[in-house]
């Protein structure tokens, strides 16, 4: 009995791989997108009574958008470590819906960046910030990780940055303003779409 290889042409045989190949193609190249939000250090304009960003100019927040949920690294409690210990922590990841995200950010000077990414990447950093929202995995120190350097970390793991340890990601990301500086030239150089939500006028904005 001859081989089917033998029965069938070649270029038959390349028509009938081709639909199987297509399809591979474009679950391979298939994309999604995560999105930070970047809420600028401020201080209160002379002669108001707003509220004290504990960093000032140097302040602010850095979160990522999953999806429809916005991820942050925060701390419990009324103070911050000094350096992160290994005991008694009080490192959380938070986890909100868009519309609670938005309430929280009202008023307040935000750069938006949306990054494209491989769904695969996509879902694996869900499920990451998913798992540390049950258990988060270190401290929230001063000398330590924070929100701009968790979320440089977590950026790292998506393939944004280079993938860094958390020393390497605090030194880059030590405040919100040097992430954010990051990723705005990033935005630049790799045509990402990025957004400017402006503040309140009773707030003096770092970056405006």
């Amino acid at each position: 009995m001859r081989s089917l290889q033998a029965v069938i042409p070649t270029y038959l045989r390349a028509l009938l791989l081709l639909p199987l190949f297509s399809f591979s193609l474009i679950c391979f190249s298939q994309t999604d997108t995560i999105i930070v939000h970047i809420i600028h250090g401020s201080k209160p304009v002379k002669h108001t009574h707003g509220y004290h960003d504990p960093g000032g100019y140097y302040g602010g927040h850095a979160v990522l958008q999953v999806d429809s949920f916005v991820y942050g690294f925060n701390y419990s409690g009324e103070r911050i470590h000094p350096v992160p210990y290994h005991k008694n922590r009080n490192g959380l990841y938070e986890k909100q819906t868009l519309q609670e995200w938005k309430k929280r950010a009202a008023g307040a000077e935000v750069t938006t960046i949306f990054i494209p990414v491989q769904k695969t990447i996509h879902d694996s950093l869900k499920n990451a910030y998913e798992n540390y929202y049950v258990s988060c995995p270190h401290d929230y120190a001063f000398l330590g990780m924070r929100c701009a350097a968790s979320a440089y970390w977590m950026l790292g793991r998506a393939g944004i940055f280079k993938r860094s340890s958390r020393r390497r990601s605090i030194i880059h990301s030590f405040h919100p303003k040097m992430l954010r500086k990051k990723l705005v030239r990033m935005a630049a150089r790799e045509h990402w779409r990025m957004v400017e939500q402006k503040g309140s006028a009773l707030r003096k904005w770092e970056g405006v």
